[in-house]
């Protein structure tokens, strides 16, 4: 602990507009120069200085869901649309950021956000129709490419990615077998900085490859089933 005549002062990061405290050094933190110069520009003691971050990291939740054909039998796009929505209404409430990508097929991918918009977001899931074969790599590159865009912004920035598939990747977008297209796309994804993820199984029936799973290891997430889930 710091005596009494160890003024804090707080300081908002230019790099990535957190807020933090600066504290007599510390060796896990490191040095912070902001820190002990203005320590000594208003006490003018020559202390070090380290910076404690006080404000908690911006969470971003990226719902990423099949709308392929395969999603429209047994009542599975419905269980979705419910799951989906929930989610969004957690993430609103815990005030996180978040954003849909929906895919099918060799159609761009449907991305929405990131926003808070609640209501538009749900709009959009509510409309969400079936059809078409499945590529799960476009619609894990999509994602990838919204989460590197607000790391960007925010290097803090931390995701929770929810996606909904049965797995069964059967569209190639780069001439390879989907299915390793898609774990491929996995891997990379994982590599991410701050992601953590949970993949919800839609495959149901007595007879099922498994495949969500595979994609879900390659992601390094949980995986659930959707009636788990919803």
């Amino acid at each position: 602990m710091s005596s009494s005549r160890d003024r804090r002062f707080r300081l908002v990061s230019a790099v990535d507009g957190r807020l933090r405290r600066a504290v007599p050094y510390r060796a896990d933190l490191g040095l912070a120069v902001a820190a002990t110069l203005l320590g000594r520009a208003v006490t003018g003691a020559s202390v070090l200085r380290s910076a404690l971050r006080l404000d908690r990291p911006p969470i971003l939740t990226v719902v990423c869901t099949d709308v392929s054909g395969s999603m429209g039998g047994r009542r599975r796009i419905a269980y979705a649309k419910g799951l989906l929505a929930k989610s969004m209404r957690r993430a609103y409430q815990r005030r996180h950021r978040f954003a849909l990508v929906a895919f099918r097929g060799a159609e761009p991918c449907e991305v929405v956000g990131p926003t808070r918009g609640l209501q538009t977001m749900l709009a959009r899931v509510d409309g969400l129709r079936t059809g078409g074969a499945t590529s799960i790599a476009a619609g894990l590159g999509a994602v990838r490419d919204v989460v590197a865009s607000e790391w960007r912004k925010v290097r803090s920035l931390l995701v929770r990615l929810i996606l909904i598939t049965d797995g069964r990747a059967n569209r190639s977008i780069a001439g390879r077998d989907p299915l390793e297209e898609a774990l491929a796309a996995a891997r990379v994804l994982a590599r991410l900085p701050g992601l953590r993820t949970t993949v919800v199984d839609a495959e149901v029936g007595t007879v099922r490859l498994g495949l969500a799973a595979a994609v879900g290891a390659a992601l390094g997430a949980t995986v659930e089933s959707l009636g788990h889930r919803r």
